[in-house]
């Protein structure tokens, strides 16, 4: 495995706040799990030697497991075949959370592409700028058990079953990169059409497969909701 280049030196979001409408804003338990995960991914930034194997608990174990016994099936229908398809070759597994370091050694491994953690948010260049150097940042805490279909920002589930898969398909890491380059030396009007096209295509973008819409986006794929909204008539999907 080649050594980690990305070096982030812009301010990541805070992540111990959280909104009052959180799932886990009044949980000091989960706070506190979050940021100790938190500090993990800061750690891994300011040495980027090793990614940091989280211990999941039992709980963040049954969150995982019970989202996904539900999505599932819902890309059984709904997800396109390329997305199932880099599913199964990377054996995610159903019950157990898998761990950012092997799924990068896998991703690695198919086409030079890494996965890296990070601790919170961080602006879209900065985010978009890693792509063009062949990493995706990577969130690794997992959301409030009271919701385990829900969650108001990514997490390891919108991580790992949403943008993962993607990179074990050759098309979609060279789209990534090229996005990633494109956003490092856009300027200001450029860069938000740049966000426009990456939330539309590997954010929430559909694709058709054997003249059948199909999910392909991150946000629709680690949603139980909005994998099935997004083809109902309230939804307007443009070519």
């Amino acid at each position: 495995m080649k050594k980690f280049n990305i070096i982030i030196k812009v301010p990541v979001a805070d992540i111990s706040f959280l909104p009052l409408d959180h799932p886990g804003a009044n949980d000091p338990e989960y706070r506190e799990r979050r940021n100790q995960i938190a500090r993990a991914a800061q750690e891994f930034r300011e040495n980027p030697e090793h990614i940091p194997t989280i211990p999941y608990t039992k709980v963040e174990k049954l969150t995982w497991s019970t989202a996904i016994e539900k999505l599932f099936p819902l890309h059984e229908k709904f997800a396109s075949e390329l997305h199932r398809n880099a599913q199964k070759k990377l054996k995610i597994p159903e019950k157990s959370i898998p761990q950012l370091k092997k799924l990068n050694e896998q991703i690695e491994r198919l086409h030079g592409f890494q996965l890296a953690p990070i601790e919170g948010l961080i602006d879209s260049r900065s985010f978009l700028s890693a792509l063009g150097q062949r990493t995706m940042l990577c969130t690794q805490y997992i959301r409030h058990k009271s919701r385990p279909d829900y969650t108001p920002e990514p997490d390891i589930i919108h991580e790992v079953i949403g943008h993962v898969p993607a990179f074990a398909d050759r098309d979609m890491v060279d789209f990534s990169v090229l996005l990633g380059k494109l956003a490092k030396k856009a300027n200001e009007k450029e860069l938000k059409a740049i966000e426009r096209i990456y939330w539309f295509t590997i954010e929430f973008g559909l694709l058709e497969e054997e003249g059948k819409l199909k999910a392909f986006g991150a946000g629709l794929l680690s949603s139980i909701g909005e994998i099935q909204h997004c083809f109902t008539d309230a939804v307007e999907r443009k070519p």
